[in-house]
């Protein structure tokens, strides 16, 4: 590798991004899509563009569980591509948005 250069898995990981990913530390609620039979639970959001949001929550989820994320009059509807237990106990989690509203 020449000097300058990015190892391979540092240059595929990055190339899976589509859009840019933002910070941000606001609150917001999530159900269960289509059919929300439990209360809204109250996450976190991490960082969000326009192809996907992290979150983090006290509750696991199973990849591919489709979820809506509401932040005040917006809600975004996407699956669960991931979810990890953070070193905080927290579970930090990534979603594909398919569409918001």
């Amino acid at each position: 590798m020449e000097s300058g250069e990015r190892p391979a898995a540092a240059t595929a990981a990055k190339d899976r991004r589509e859009d840019p990913r933002f910070p941000v530390d606001v609150e917001a609620s999530l159900t269960i899509h289509p059919n929300a039979q439990e209360p809204a639970l109250a996450v976190r959001l991490i960082n969000v563009s326009t192809s996907g949001i992290c979150f983090e929550s006290g509750q696991s989820f199973a990849p591919g569980t489709f979820v809506r994320i509401r932040v005040q009059s917006r809600a975004a509807i996407g699956e669960v591509r991931y979810c990890h237990q953070a070193a905080s106990g927290a579970y930090r989690c990534g979603v594909d948005v398919i569409s918001f509203r």
